[in-house]
């Protein structure tokens, strides 16, 4: 296996990075799941969106074009929870479609507040479903459900189920660019 050898004793291995300096219209990450395992991690630190209120959204890609229609057609759900008291808490089930929301609440430009911190597991086999895991905390812009600059974690689940296989992955603003965010791809040993 290209990425480590035998005296990495496990540890992940950072094969893909983007550390922003400035605006851009999208992250994309192409060929970097190329089967050397079958587990990798996306860190996002810092996301920030040049749109006041918006959404990222989280696609897959393959062979340098984002997949579309059912080709990536997924499943998922999961749990949204806003983490001061008192505040919004949402079972997500059955959702669809070909892309996921990195957040609950929409994200803004504020740089000491409006961000988002998150983790995606990613599983692209194309033996069995290919399957994705997520979680984050973000501070929010947006007042989809509750009030700007409130606290946010969600954790999300979900599998694309025609298996349709994966190379890359793209963060896409619904609206605007991302003016902010350090993003890192780690394969898992």
């Amino acid at each position: 296996m290209g990425y480590y050898g035998k005296s990495n004793a496990a540890n992940p291995v950072l094969i893909a990075k983007q550390e922003l300096s400035g605006e851009v219209a999208n992250v994309i990450f192409d060929g970097v799941f190329n089967g050397e395992t079958t587990h990798y991690k996306l860190v996002i630190v810092g996301l920030q969106l040049a749109d006041a209120d918006t959404t990222c959204h989280f696609q897959r890609r393959a062979n340098g074009s984002t997949l579309q229609g059912t080709d990536d057609n997924m499943k998922y759900s999961g749990f949204k929870g806003n983490l001061e008291s008192g505040e919004t808490t949402l079972i997500e089930t059955n959702g669809s479609g070909n892309y996921w929301l990195s957040e609950v609440n929409h994200i803004g430009t504020n740089v000491t507040r409006q961000a988002l911190h998150g983790i995606y597991d990613i599983f692209p086999t194309v033996e069995h479903i290919t399957t994705d895991f997520y979680q984050s905390v973000q501070t929010n812009a947006g007042v989809w459900y509750d009030d700007a600059g409130d606290v946010w974690q969600l954790e999300r689940m979900g599998g694309v189920l025609t298996g349709q296989p994966y190379d890359g992955i793209i963060l896409k603003p619904y609206t605007d660019n991302i003016s902010a965010g350090k993003f890192y791809i780690y394969a898992m040993v």
